[in-house]
């Protein structure tokens, strides 16, 4: 059985006051059987480390626009395939249940 890779990331803030985000967001990318996708990846980070952009990982809010437009673009060449998913869970913090708003319980 090939193994199963995922990427997750979230949107949004602990802070449950109404000075936080409406939104907390999971979302996660994975592949059980996608080689090309996994290589592309890392080819994609030496590319970008060659051009001279210091890149510790891969993170939306903290990558500039042009990594990011690149990230995208690989997974666009890999859509047709079906070799990945990508699924999310979005939770309405004003609906979460107190007693679960801690950042270490929620």
């Amino acid at each position: 059985m090939p193994p199963l890779n995922i990427f997750i990331d979230e949107s949004g803030n602990f802070d449950f006051s109404p000075n936080g985000t409406k939104l907390f967001i999971l979302t996660a990318v994975s592949t059980t059987d996608c080689p090309e996708l996994l290589s592309g990846c890392i080819q994609l980070r030496h590319r970008i480390a060659a051009s001279g952009l210091d890149l510790e990982e891969f993170h939306a809010t903290e990558d500039r626009q042009v990594v990011r437009d690149q990230m995208f673009g690989l997974l666009a060449e890999h859509v047709t395939h079906g070799c990945f998913s990508v699924d999310a869970i979005i939770a309405q913090k004003n609906k979460v249940n107190p007693t679960i708003r801690e950042e270490t319980v929620f």
